[in-house]
């Protein structure tokens, strides 16, 4: 789905793709956000809009311990542009 303006979105699903379980402070350091809660903000964010405009419930699957990860049920492939 396009993500518009929203570049944090867009950096945290590219940081994620191919990757494990990554702690949210790595997110955070990884694309320059403001706080751990920006960015768990940010992937409540990214589902809620994956399961009303792709019908995918937890796109970013999260765990406690661990941290985040793209659900394996979900092949993302990046676009280029030239």
């Amino acid at each position: 789905y396009p993500m518009g303006k929203e570049q944090s979105r867009h950096q945290i699903v590219k940081y994620l793709i191919g990757k494990g379980y990554q702690t949210t402070p790595d997110i955070r350091m990884a694309i320059s956000a403001k706080s751990d809660s920006s960015v768990r903000s940010a992937i409540m964010k990214i589902n809620a809009k994956a399961k009303h405009d792709l019908k995918i419930v937890k796109l970013i699957e999260g765990r406690r311990t661990d941290g985040y990860r793209i659900n394996p049920k979900y092949r993302i492939l990046l676009k280029w542009r030239l």
